[in-house]
C-alpha cells in the first residue's frame, strides 16, 4: 500500500512539473516577439549619447540667454546714465525702448509709452517728409537733423535728433534715436538774431 501511495505522488509532481514546463514554454513563446523589439545595447548607447548631446544643447542655449540678458541689462543701465534722451523703435515705429532721460524731458514713464508709435506720441514736426527721412536712414544707415517735438503737458521742444539703424545681419530690425533738448539755445539764437536785425548800426562779425 506505501508503494502504491509513493507511486501516485511520484506521478502528481512529474505532471505538476510537466504542466509548468508547459505553461513556461507558453509564456516564452508569447514574450519572444517583445523581447526581440527591445533595443540592443549599440542602440541604448546612441539614445544615451543623442539625449546626453539633447541637454548639453539646452544648457548652452540657456546659458547664451542668460548672458544676452545681463549685457542687455547692462547696456539699458548705461543708457540710463546718459543725459540724452535714448528711446529705440521698431521699423514700424513702435518704441521698445525708453531710457530715464526720456521720461523726465517728454514726461511720460516707459510703462506708458512701449509699443506707442513716436510720431504719434510726440506730435514730431520734421524738417522734410519723414518718407525722405526714412529712406536716406536706410541708404547710410543713420540720420540727423532737427526736429519739434511736444512734451506731455503740452510744451513744445526743439530737438537735435540722431538716428541709427540696429541690424540682424542685412536686416534693419530698429532703430536708435538719440534726442538733445536744444530749446532754450534756439531761443537764444532767435533773440541774437531779432537784436542783430533791430540795431540801426552795421555790424560785422568776425571769427577769430
Amino acid at each position: 500500500m506505501e508503494s502504491v501511495a509513493r507511486a501516485v505522488l511520484a506521478g502528481a509532481i512529474k505532471g505538476v512539473t510537466a504542466a509548468a514546463s508547459i505553461a513556461t514554454a507558453i509564456l516564452l513563446v508569447r514574450l519572444a516577439p517583445e523581447a526581440l523589439k527591445l533595443p540592443g545595447l549599440d542602440e541604448w548607447m546612441h539614445a544615451n549619447a543623442a539625449l546626453h548631446k539633447e541637454v548639453q544643447e539646452r544648457r548652452d542655449i540657456e546659458l547664451k540667454l542668460r548672458t544676452s540678458e545681463s549685457r542687455y541689462r547692462e547696456n539699458a543701465e548705461l543708457l540710463d546714465l546718459t543725459h540724452d534722451a535714448i528711446l529705440v523703435r521698431s521699423m514700424k515705429g513702435e518704441i521698445i525702448f525708453w531710457n530715464r532721460a526720456a521720461e523726465r524731458l517728454y514726461g511720460w514713464h516707459k510703462e506708458e509709452v512701449l509699443g506707442q508709435i513716436t510720431y504719434q506720441l510726440l506730435q514730431t514736426v520734421f524738417p522734410i517728409p519723414l518718407a525722405e527721412i526714412e529712406a536716406e536712414l536706410l541708404k547710410t544707415g543713420s540720420w540727423e537733423g532737427e526736429v519739434v517735438h511736444i512734451r506731455r503737458d503740452g510744451g513744445q521742444l526743439t530737438i537735435s535728433s540722431r538716428w541709427a539703424v540696429r541690424k540682424q545681419g542685412d536686416v534693419p530690425v530698429a532703430i536708435l534715436e538719440s534726442n538733445r533738448d536744444i530749446t532754450e539755445r534756439k531761443r537764444e539764437e532767435e533773440k541774437f538774431h531779432k537784436l542783430m536785425e533791430a540795431t540801426p548800426d552795421a555790424i560785422v562779425i568776425v571769427k577769430s
